[in-house]
Formats: C-alpha cells, sequence, structure tokens
C-alpha cells in the first residue's frame, strides 16, 4: 500500500453489486447488460474525482478506490 500515499493519506474502498444484470442479459441479451456496465464506468468518470481507481471483479462485482483522500474526507 506504500504506493497509494503517505501515512496521512485515507483511502476509501467502494464495493458495489449492479443487482438483476444477469436478469437484463437474460431478458435483453447481453449487448444490454454490457451497455448497463459502460453507463456505470461513465457515470463513475462524471461524478467521482479524478483520483478514482474503479475495476469490474466479477459478473456485477466491482470495486472504487478513492486515493490520497484526507483523513477528514474519510
Amino acid at each position: 500500500m506504500g504506493a497509494l500515499g503517505g501515512r496521512d493519506d485515507a483511502h476509501q474502498l467502494i464495493y458495489f453489486d449492479l443487482d438483476n444484470l444477469q436478469l437484463v442479459n437474460d431478458t435483453f441479451e447481453r449487448k444490454a447488460g454490457d451497455d448497463v456496465i459502460t453507463r456505470f464506468g461513465q457515470l463513475i468518470e462524471e461524478y467521482l474525482p479524478k483520483n478514482v481507481v474503479a475495476t469490474r471483479l466479477a459478473e456485477d462485482d466491482f470495486v472504487i478506490l478513492l486515493t490520497h483522500r484526507s483523513t477528514d474526507d474519510a
């Protein structure tokens, strides 16, 4: 974790599970599910700070890491 910052930096980890993504895939084909995931990524870019690392863990599981936050933000 040393690469993330010094001892005075705080980091926040946010876990998301997009409910019913498999239902979207089954009902409207995989392309619709891909569109949901793409839009989710666009929302992350649009509304969260630039020091965000976001990744997909599994089918509908995502993690967002906000780095170099002040301890007041944590």
